[in-house]
């Protein structure tokens, strides 16, 4: 259970690197985001190894296993590849808008694989308190994104209120589709 609270707790430095991204812009405080992220990444690694397990076919847990990876992939490919690295994560200064790739199909695609990541590892390891993990986890990464698009990133970012009206917040839907299919195709 502390594993499980570690992972929820991790979500306050998140919040506090949001904060300084709008605020006094202390430079130091850029450490929140590799704080929380480990925090959370550490608490999922407890409840895994420390909650008793039921889990399924031995078929199974590999597809599982191998549909978290290929979430935490993208997961990763989304917050760290997709966006200008030293302006979103490093400087103290504003960030840069990205409306093209993953993030032409919603503005936190990120959550999607999030979600993914952790109802394959409940599903992989068939474990109640992985399944309370993912829920918590998954709610919590929900409700800071929602803070983040109404609060922090129309201050953050230039032309995000734009960005809002032209794609949706968590669910891509068919134009969103369409449109990141055609920036695609248009690129080099």
């Amino acid at each position: 259970m502390l594993w499980f609270l570690l992972g929820c707790c991790g979500f306050l430095p998140l919040y506090l690197f949001d904060w300084n991204k709008i605020g006094p812009q202390i430079p130091v405080l850029n450490a929140c985001f590799p704080l929380g992220f480990l925090m959370i990444a550490a608490g999922t690694g407890g409840v895994l190894l420390a909650a008793p397990a039921k889990p399924p076919a031995l078929w199974l847990q590999v597809l599982f296993y191998a549909l978290a990876a290929t979430a935490l992939a993208l997961e990763l490919y989304a917050l760290f590849f997709a966006l200008p690295f030293e302006k979103t994560y490093v400087s103290a200064q504003k960030g840069t808008l990205v409306s093209d790739g993953m993030y032409a199909l919603c503005r936190h695609p990120g959550v999607l694989w999030f979600a993914a990541l952790y109802l394959c590892l409940w599903l992989a390891r068939g474990q109640g308190l992985m399944l309370w993990t993912a829920l918590a986890y998954t709610a919590l990464d929900i409700v800071h994104v929602f803070v983040q698009d109404r609060f922090c990133f129309p201050k953050m970012l230039a032309g995000y209120e734009a960005y809002r009206q032209e794609t949706p917040f968590l669910v891509p839907n068919g134009r969103s589709v369409r449109r990141a299919l055609r920036r695609r195709e248009a690129q080099p």
